[in-house]
């Protein structure tokens, strides 16, 4: 908890994010540098990527 509270004190953070959402279809990547905090802070995208699922796997995730 205390490297959270550390990172969310920073000045300057960079984060990735991933995400599947609930449509299976594959999985979308975020990289964002984040300056400030609280009602202050401000963001810029770096980068972003979305990495569609193959079709069989698309297949088996659906019977889960």
């Amino acid at each position: 908890m205390k490297d959270l509270l550390r990172i969310a004190k920073a000045k300057k953070r960079s984060i990735i994010g991933l995400m599947s959402g609930t449509s299976m279809d594959g999985v979308d990547a975020l990289f964002v540098r984040f300056r400030g905090s609280g009602a202050d802070t401000t963001y810029e995208v770096l980068a972003h990527h979305k990495q569609n699922y193959p079709s069989e796997l698309r297949d088996q995730l659906s019977y889960v």
